[in-house]
């Protein structure tokens, strides 16, 4: 997780759309290889806000607290934010109202999905929305389930072949 980086990712946005508009293999392979390989930006609420250092780097003190923020449905479903690029960020919040961010990559979002609250419990969050104010795209726990497995025996695949 990179703080405050800037990302773009026109080709993932644009492999969600193909694959939601027409789900065949070959555009499910597409959203698959782009996720695996794009970072999104997940927004970030910091308390006390981050100093500047002389190098223009901004570092969080020790008593810092990050709030990655969620998103609920209707139902109480709680689904951590990810977005494309600061302009779908910015259909959620503006710049003032969310000034950080995380770049995430697909396997920080497993991370935060795994985590456990100090009493041993899965955490709230049952998945990853993907650009919620544009295309809206919902990845539960079983479609990123089903991303591992499917990278996994990607790389067996090619281990094998290269043996």
């Amino acid at each position: 997780m990179l703080f405050n980086k800037p990302v773009s990712n026109p080709m993932l946005a644009g492999a969600i759309e193909l694959m939601v508009t027409e789900p065949t293999p070959e555009h499910k392979r597409t959203f698959l290889e782009e996720i695996l390989k794009s970072e999104l930006l997940c927004p970030a609420f910091i308390n006390p806000p981050p100093e500047i250092d002389e190098s223009g780097i901004p570092r969080l003190g020790d008593n810092t607290k990050v709030q990655i923020p969620t998103l609920y449905t209707p139902e109480g479903v709680q689904y951590f934010l990810a977005f494309t690029d600061k302009e779908e960020l910015y259909k959620w919040k503006s710049e003032e109202e969310c000034p950080y961010t995380y770049a995430c990559s697909f396997d920080d979002f497993v991370m935060l999905l795994r985590h456990r609250e100090p009493d041993g419990t899965p955490g709230p969050a049952q998945g990853v929305v993907i650009n919620p104010c544009g295309c809206n795209y919902v990845l539960d726990k079983d479609k990123v389930a089903n991303i591992l497995v499917t990278r996994e025996l990607s790389i067996m695949e090619r281990e094998e072949k290269n043996n």
